[in-house]
């Protein structure tokens, strides 16, 4: 008799179990699909030519990165008896001023160090005000 008791009791234990790792599988692919929602609805209240604009204003601030980079390692960082190797921008911004359009020399210096400017801030908002990497002091949004 107490055979059959515990028979009965895994039978319906086996049941129970069953019934709840098919509410789970359920819950999960559930929990799936509405992240799925969430994110086209997120995607569908931004407008496409966003998406478009920043590719050419990507490609603008790639070229400005190339430049400073090119800049700072040709005139500051290699300087083989104390002269630098080739003033790069300084170069640009001369050619304009001495062809008498000194006004896209200064619009060309304003548009290098407003980039820097914004990329030196975007940097310490990343990495300036985390410790270790891992952990955010202020997080800002």
């Amino acid at each position: 008799m107490l055979l059959f008791i515990k028979l009965v009791f895994n039978k319906e234990k086996r049941y129970y179990n069953n019934l709840l790792r098919q509410f789970r599988a359920a819950v999960c692919i559930i929990d799936n699909e509405y992240q799925l929602i969430e994110i086209q609805s997120d995607l569908n209240d931004k407008n496409v030519l966003l998406y478009w604009l920043g590719l050419p204003i990507g490609i603008i601030c790639l070229l400005l990165s190339l430049c400073w980079f090119i800049h700072i390692l040709l005139y500051f960082i290699i300087i083989p008896y104390g002269i630098p190797i080739y003033p790069f921008l300084n170069i640009l911004l001369l050619y304009f001023v001495e062809n008498n359009v000194s006004f896209l020399a200064t619009g060309f210096f304003a548009i290098f160090c407003l980039y820097l400017l914004l990329a030196a801030i975007k940097g310490s908002v990343k990495f300036g005000l985390r410790i270790l990497i891992c952990w955010s002091v202020h997080p800002m949004k």
